[in-house]
């Protein structure tokens, strides 16, 4: 499993119909408000956080701030 996790636990997100950049924070990271997140490490690629577009691959934060991309590794707690 050592080989499933990126270096420095840097996640991406393709982007599906309906998506924004809120209800991408609310599934992936468990907290719709960490949108803003998203938008600081995706703007020089997105003209606005309220278009994003379908298939784009967005970076998402490391998830040690909240909870885990892909689940809730540490419990949801920060280091």
């Amino acid at each position: 499993a050592s080989g499933d996790v990126p270096k420095a636990r840097r996640a991406t997100y393709r982007v599906a119909a309906n998506d924004s950049l809120v209800s991408i924070a609310r599934e992936v990271l468990n907290d719709g408000d960490r949108w803003r997140e998203i938008w600081e490490l995706n703007k020089d690629r997105l003209k606005s956080p309220d278009v994003v577009p379908v298939g784009f691959e967005l970076k998402l934060p490391e998830s040690g701030s909240d909870s885990g991309a892909s689940g809730n590794a540490n419990g949801g707690r920060a280091p």
